[in-house]
């Protein structure tokens, strides 16, 4: 599922940052959980790794809940369906993650360039 041939025989404290994430990713996949939590996976990878936790995730969503946290929009758009959104330690939104998109999008104006924090700034605004 990841592959890490080129760090097999390395201790985890002689990794890079991006390496030993790509290695605690690998050890919560190793007894096929049906819950798999994980914080800011892509975060500290490269490019192309992230591309590869991106494509696991998807692979992965068929059979285990995946729950993500991350402030990357990018994540979201390759990975998620459904969004927990909070702002200020509550839920500002719960639901489908085209919906959030849609609301951001179609709702507002915001000198945000992040479509995320501007929907986030929009659903708070209801509540």
């Amino acid at each position: 599922m990841i592959e890490l041939p080129e760090i097999e025989n390395s201790r985890v404290s002689n990794l890079s940052g991006g390496q030993t994430r790509r290695v605690g990713i690998a050890a919560s996949l190793i007894h096929s959980p049906d819950i798999l939590f994980l914080d800011e996976p892509t975060a500290g990878l490269d490019p192309q790794a992230r591309i590869e936790v991106r494509h696991l995730l998807n692979r992965l969503k068929d059979s285990a809940t995946i729950i993500l946290s991350t402030h990357l929009q990018d994540d979201l758009e390759h990975v998620a369906d459904n969004v927990v959104a909070l702002h200020n330690g509550r839920i500002a939104y719960e639901g489908e993650w085209n919906r959030l998109k849609a609301v951001s999008a179609d709702n507002f104006s915001s000198v945000s360039t992040d479509p995320l924090e501007r929907a986030l700034a929009y659903v708070a605004s209801k509540h």
